[in-house]
């Protein structure tokens, strides 16, 4: 059995060296060990569900690796540091799709210099960390200190230059961590910059709908021993974006002045969006006002469906307010679509006094304004509302059309009213391209698109008219003679 499932890998590993592509792909069709998977090129390793026994390191710099659909089973002996995952080598992405890390003691995933980490959908349990008080001798104290979900210790080990770009931690649960009460390391989520001699950039940690449970800590950051001149401080100095989690216990190591750990230990509920960052001191929560639940979507982190997820999951909360600087998008939770996959997730637009849309360019006057969406299609709301300000509207109702790009034509959709500062709600129900106007444009008689026919086309049109009211005489006149014979 053992033999065929090794060859049917390498069978896999032979076809797609064969194509050129300069990775392989492991098939699980039944348990395996860690020892069996080669991990010193871009590999993605498919589980199909099965457990995969003992741990990992991903020392190979600027590989991709990815776990998908698997249970790895570290199997740590009692009293040791085993750690699931281990990531150290610059210029390498791990991604985990669907995976339970279980039996570790010192931590499901170890990071130290990398470029990306992904984690979505799976599951950390720390069940195997040893109680308060277990064991003796240092080994064993440090696996009570360390244990974490995820330990992400960044520049540890560095001795060149390396960048983080990309850490996001989503849909995920973290469970079971028992690190002792009496030290601040251990936690759900462990994130530090331990050394940043040799960091030259930072991405911010994006931490998204996780469930926290039974954890002495969920998420610990910094810590109160810096390294290659990074001070205490310094070591958080990490912008965390935090929504859609669960009540989290967070525990700030970078607090040089705390003297307990009640002061460094603060829960934080990111059902609404949290910016934090400790070093810099900047602290953005996002929180229902007579605004609504307001967002920036230039963020790199933004996306619209899980805004609006978090919008209908939360009683809070009635509205979500998109704020694009010059106009706003609002939408109202009972507007938004139960399904959001087949949707747009764009809803910039442009509002302009000109227009590229060639059969819109005779309308371009001052009193015209063109409202151009980025992108067309159904909305992920049954109405979403536009708020702007033009001032030249100013205490004006103005004429909304709607351009149908199949026939090329206008079609009146409302009156909109300006208040005497300019400002103006208007509801969209289909994003394309629209025109604002003072004007009536439908009307034919006033607009510039037909001539006036010239007098030569008047005579003849009269005498047209004139021998159809001839004819139509002539035939009533004959009708009603039938009728008296």
């Amino acid at each position: 059995m053992k033999m065929k499932r090794l060859l049917g890998l390498l069978v896999s590993v032979m076809l797609i060296g064969v194509t050129g592509v300069s990775a392989k792909t492991y098939d699980m069709e039944a348990d395996m060990n860690a020892s069996e998977f080669d991990l010193t090129e871009s590999t993605t390793i498919n589980g199909n569900g099965h457990t995969i026994t003992g741990k990992f390191n991903i020392a190979t710099e600027g590989i991709s690796v990815v776990f998908n659909d698997v249970t790895i089973d570290v199997n740590a002996p009692d009293n040791t540091e085993y750690i699931g995952i281990s990531l150290g080598a610059i210029g390498t992405s791990l991604e985990l799709n669907n995976v339970k890390i279980i039996n570790y003691t010192k931590a499901g995933i170890y990071a130290d210099q990398f470029a990306s980490l992904v984690v979505n959908n799976s599951v950390f349990d720390g069940s195997r960390t040893p109680e308060i008080g277990e064991g003796s001798g240092s080994e064993a104290a440090l696996v009570k200190r360390s244990a974490a979900g995820i330990d992400i210790n960044i520049g540890n080990l560095a001795k060149k230059d390396f960048a983080i770009e990309k850490i996001e931690i989503t849909n995920s649960t973290f469970r079971n961590v028992l690190a002792s009460e009496s030290n601040t390391t251990g936690g759900g989520i462990k994130i530090k910059i331990k050394n940043n001699t040799y960091l030259t950039s930072m991405c911010d940690v994006v931490i998204k709908n996780n469930t926290f449970t039974d954890n002495v800590r969920d998420l610990v950051i910094g810590t109160d021993s810096g390294s290659g001149g990074t001070s205490q401080a310094e070591t958080g100095d990490i912008t965390l974006k935090l929504f859609g989690n669960s009540a989290m216990k967070v525990v700030n190591n970078s607090d040089q002045f705390a003297t307990s750990e009640a002061d460094k230990t603060e829960i934080i509920d990111s059902k609404f969006l949290v910016e934090l960052n400790y070093f810099a001191g900047t602290r953005n929560v996002l929180t229902e006002d007579e605004t609504g639940y307001v967002v920036d979507p230039t963020d790199e982190n933004f996306k619209l469906s899980d805004v609006l997820s978090i919008v209908s999951e939360n009683d809070e909360i009635n509205s979500v307010v998109i704020d694009y600087g010059e106009y706003t998008i609002t939408i109202n939770k009972d507007d938004v679509k139960e399904d959001l996959l087949d949707t747009i997730d764009d809803l910039s637009l442009v509002v302009s006094d000109e227009t590229k849309t060639e059969a819109l360019t005779k309308y371009v006057a001052d009193e015209n304004t063109f409202i151009k969406t980025n992108v067309s299609g159904d909305l992920p709301a049954n109405v979403v509302t536009l708020s702007l300000n033009l001032s030249k509207y100013a205490n004006k109702e103005v004429n909304l059309y709607y351009f149908n790009p199949d026939n090329k034509e206008l079609e009146f959709v409302s009156k909109v009213v300006f208040d005497a500062s300019g400002n103006a709600n208007i509801d969209l129900k289909h994003y394309s391209e629209y025109v604002l106007s003072t004007n009536d444009l439908l009307d034919t008689t006033t607009s510039g698109e037909v001539e006036n026919p010239s007098t030569s086309d008047n005579v003849v049109l009269y005498m047209a008219f004139g021998a159809i009211s001839f004819i139509g005489l002539a035939g009533a006149s004959i009708l009603l003679k039938k009728r008296h014979n």
